[in-house]
């Protein structure tokens, strides 16, 4: 004989099947967690947590802009007739003197707009042919938190030093690295 059950008997089925799987979400919750489990008679035991394995940097590509060894200059923009509005003492002419002489030094500039820009350091590499330049540069927004791109690398040369500055040719533009801070 079979007995039906009414529709209260149906709810609570309903009920138990809802608080059973919120119960087992939970425990499995729990272990993801790295939480410790209950053990014959009720005693925690300690779980292990799953540290993944860090996956290694590919060499030369770097994660992080290198600190410049000239120092820091800001500008709104980089092309032929740069304006330097701001730099670290010295910063510019300790550049200028290693094109000149085509020895080892860095200099950081950041290209600023409203609320995004590039972050560059251009690193003299003296010993190939010519004087080679690598301009390391990282784009930045202060939109939503704050964000950067993935670095990007352009090769360049010393074009020309003179008394108003070093120009680079890079990927087939001409940047100009100005000697002195433009006074507006």
């Amino acid at each position: 004989m079979e007995r039906r059950t009414s529709g209260s008997g149906a709810q609570i089925r309903t009920l138990l099947a809802t608080v059973t799987v919120t119960v087992a979400a939970a425990a499995l919750a729990g272990c993801a967690a790295g939480a410790a489990t209950a053990g014959p008679g009720g005693q925690p035991t300690p779980t292990t947590r799953h540290t993944p394995a860090k996956t290694p940097t590919p060499t030369g590509t770097p994660t992080a802009l290198p600190k410049a060894s000239c120092g820091r200059a800001s500008t709104h923009g980089l092309n032929t007739a740069t304006q330097v509005l701001s730099a670290d003492k010295g910063s510019l002419t300790c550049f200028q003197a290693a094109a000149r002489a085509c020895k080892t030094a860095s200099l950081a500039v950041t290209e600023m707009g409203v609320d995004t820009g590039t972050n560059h350091v251009f690193a003299i590499e003296p010993g190939g042919k010519g004087c080679a330049v690598t301009d390391l540069s990282q784009g930045y927004s202060a939109n939503f938190g704050g964000s950067h791109s993935k670095i990007g690398t352009t090769q360049c040369t010393v074009a020309t030093v003179t008394g108003g500055g070093v120009t680079l040719a890079c990927g087939g533009e001409k940047v100009l690295i100005p000697a002195t801070v433009t006074r507006l």
